[in-house]
């Protein structure tokens, strides 16, 4: 490997750890902002911004009633852009992710306005392992392509 070589992947690697550190900063000040506000208060803003969606009032209803829903989600986008930018390693994405969210846990239970929950964190869990399992799913399919395609030049 030449000088020049590495100084290119150094800049590769030096572009995903700042969007990594963007992409994360942005899903763990959501993550953090819903954590720390009192459930009524962010009951009331999550209503609020449901009803203002142009979707059906059933659908409504179903958000409302399904909130946990974003513990998942934020957590799957989470793990995925820690998989992309930590070139697939897998299992430590996962245990990066999912301390993140054991220790926002661990720091609810001292807030007054807010109660850890073991739900929570299989709620955050289950984000992890999707969003890693997407990304995984994904690169496999990419890397199957990419031999048939060259099995296909060699024939």
């Amino acid at each position: 490997m030449t000088e020049n070589d590495c100084s290119v992947e150094e800049k590769q690697l030096s572009r995903r750890m700042i969007f990594f550190g963007a992409s994360c900063l942005i899903v763990l000040l959501l993550i953090v902002l819903f954590s720390s506000v009192d459930k009524a208060t962010f009951m009331a803003n999550y209503r609020g911004l449901i009803h203002s969606l142009p979707i059906s009032d059933s659908s409504q209803r179903y958000l409302i009633s399904h909130y946990k829903l974003g513990h998942p989600l934020c957590y799957a986008i989470l793990a995925a852009i820690t998989c992309l930018c930590l070139k697939n390693r897998y299992i430590l994405s996962i245990l990066l992710v999912f301390s993140l969210g054991a220790s926002l846990e661990i720091v609810q239970y001292f807030l007054p306005t807010r109660a850890a929950s073991w739900v929570d964190l299989g709620y955050n869990l289950v984000g992890v392992i999707a969003g890693t399992a997407i990304i995984w799913g994904l690169k496999s399919l990419s890397l199957a392509e990419t031999q048939r395609r060259q099995r296909g030049q060699n024939q």
